[in-house]
């Protein structure tokens, strides 16, 4: 368990109990705008996920449509049916796009996790339609792949290859494996059978086709999936990885450690990764863990070790 604090200490810890009383709004609006102070600025383009801002009027629309809806319970969708209609458009929308006809159906997935879970679920049901000789079916992902893809592996009785990032290395041990289904950090999906490349189209279409052959809801088939939450950050390279490397390694004993592709620790429910760039003098950490808390935990304590090992300003 990591215990070590990155918040600030005048927030309330995880697990503070339901204060005796309210606060009014004013107050609580600028507790609000103080918990955003350490947030990305993502208005400025300060990163590269999580956030795709358009414009401020593509942003006031979204507001205000959220706005109409965001106490209609998309589990009603008898009583709401104006849900049932948006999620049909949008369904009819991407069936057009992917060549879809009238038999095929789709639903709306809550996030990446469901998705994986879903496209995972698709490519496993076909390879036991086209290849019934494979008994344990094989996932090949990098190290930094989201969880989700080892959790559907468990549930669906596959098996994952954890390779070195980088969409070549994905696709040449999924070749010389001859896995069925792999796909990159990104959550772009390779299908031998059509390709060796990341195709994103493909796990909709996966997706498609096995909401059309299932006859379940999305609800139904990823019940009972875990969630979690990424975080990445960045911090100058120094001279020498190694000494870093072994410091992590102290640092986290309990940890089940991969140096394939930098280093990554592993928990049975949370991961770091810390690798070099292969385009920029940096250090890239990567956590994933079932809280942002608990993820945040694990890319500060990474930040902080990784200091050591930076060049001193000049």
């Amino acid at each position: 368990m990591i215990i070590s604090p990155i918040m600030s200490q005048a927030r309330p810890p995880e697990g503070a109990p339901l204060p005796r009383e309210g606060r009014s709004w004013p107050e609580l609006a600028q507790a609000l705008r103080d918990l955003k102070r350490d947030d990305l600025d993502w208005r400025r383009g300060r990163h590269a996920a999580f956030v795709w801002h358009a414009d401020d009027a593509v942003e006031q629309v979204a507001r205000e449509a959220y706005a109409l809806f965001m106490t209609e319970n998309g589990l009603g969708l008898r009583v709401f049916p104006s849900l049932r209609r948006m999620e049909a458009d949008v369904v009819a929308m991407v069936r057009h796009l992917l060549g879809g006809d009238a038999a095929s159906s789709g639903d709306l997935t809550s996030g990446g996790t469901e998705s994986i879970f879903l496209a995972t679920h698709a490519a496993r049901q076909w390879a036991r339609q086209q290849r019934p000789e494979v008994a344990e079916p094989e996932i090949v992902a990098p190290w930094s792949a989201h969880p989700a893809v080892s959790k559907a592996a468990h549930y669906l009785g596959m098996k994952v290859l954890r390779v070195p990032v980088g969409e070549v290395n994905v696709a040449r041990a999924m070749l010389d494996r001859g896995a069925a289904i792999g796909g990159e950090g990104n959550g772009g999906v390779i299908l031998p059978a059509l390709h060796a490349g990341r195709d994103a189209p493909l796990a909709a279409a996966l997706v498609l086709a096995l909401l059309a052959r299932d006859g379940r809801a999305v609800s139904e088939i990823v019940a009972g999936a875990p969630r979690y939450v990424i975080v990445k950050a960045k911090v100058p390279r120094g001279p020498a990885l190694e000494p870093l490397y072994a410091a992590l390694r102290r640092r986290f004993t309990d940890a089940a450690a991969d140096t394939q592709d930098g280093l990554r620790l592993a928990w049975p429910d949370r991961w770091l990764h810390v690798r070099p760039s292969g385009t920029e003098p940096i250090i890239r950490l990567i956590a994933e863990a079932p809280t942002a808390a608990a993820a945040e935990r694990l890319i500060e304590a990474g930040r902080r070790l990784c200091a050591g090992s930076s060049p001193p300003a000049p």
